[in-house]
């Protein structure tokens, strides 16, 4: 690891960090800001951007600051005395189907002293640039989760709303290639439960450039995507429960094909 001291700066707003910290890796793939921190070890920021290989990480004092380079890319845990919760954190990534990438997604997820405040996605599809913008936002007062599509030129797409416990904000909104049409899809958390979340997909229809929701006689839940079908896990405890094996009847209708008991001697 690598550290050595820099100036301090004053950043007046996230964006001025984020283009300070992509001058520092230009290739990141995630960004994390935690901002006006008050913790026993001093620290009063820290910021993180990490590329495929190194971690960087702007550490500040009240009067100082240290550049940090080092190949673990979550130091904070060691360097924070009390748990902290992130201000703001940005990631890049790919959503693959059958192993080859079939669209760009950035997202950046903003929390406040309550925890989770809202979560904005952009997807840039691979076959043709076609692109829609995503945000998730969680009401506290409310206990609800509404998600909100539009294009690139913010004509709203679908809107979707939902109760929310705020517990769940990780997998409320999950991005794949559902269908294998090298479009990406959306699974939307509809129902929070004990043993199984219950999930909305909805297929992007490229040609009317809008979603359709998927029709299925069931719950869909832990849903992982295979080529040319995809599985459907349904807990009846913490370990044991049934397998679906669900595959397209037409372009937005899903039926199960068999099914497998798992856990169960």
């Amino acid at each position: 690891m690598k550290i050595a001291r820099t100036d301090k700066r004053v950043f007046p707003d996230f964006n001025n960090i984020i283009s300070f910290l992509s001058n520092l890796s230009p290739h990141y793939r995630e960004i994390r800001i935690y901002d006006d921190v008050t913790d026993d070890s001093a620290i009063v920021s820290l910021y993180s951007v990490t590329d495929s290989e190194l971690t960087n990480y702007i550490v500040c004092y009240k009067d100082s600051c240290y550049l940090l380079e080092s190949d673990y890319n979550s130091l904070e845990l060691y360097l924070f005395r009390n748990r902290q919760i992130v201000d703001y954190s940005l990631e890049k990534y790919d959503v693959e189907y059958a192993g080859n990438p079939v669209a760009n997604i950035t997202k950046t997820v903003q929390y406040n002293e309550n925890g989770f405040e809202k979560a904005n996605y952009k997807v840039v599809h691979n076959i043709d640039g076609t692109e829609y913008l995503a945000e998730l936002k969680f009401d506290d007062e409310e206990y609800t989760n509404t998600l909100i599509i539009t294009d690139e030129k913010s004509n709203s797409l679908l809107t979707l709303s939902a109760y929310a416990t705020g517990y769940s904000q990780d997998m409320a909104v999950i991005l794949s290639d559902i269908n294998g049409d090298g479009y990406v899809d959306i699974q939307f958390l509809e129902e929070e439960g004990t043993l199984n979340n219950s999930y909305s997909l909805y297929v992007w229809e490229n040609s009317r450039k809008t979603f359709d929701k998927v029709e299925y006689d069931g719950m869909l839940s832990y849903i992982e995507v295979h080529e040319g079908y995809i599985t459907n896990r349904l807990k009846d405890d913490e370990s044991s429960g049934v397998i679906e094996r669900l595959v397209w009847k037409d372009n937005k209708t899903l039926v199960k094909e068999s099914e497998e008991i798992y856990g169960v001697d």
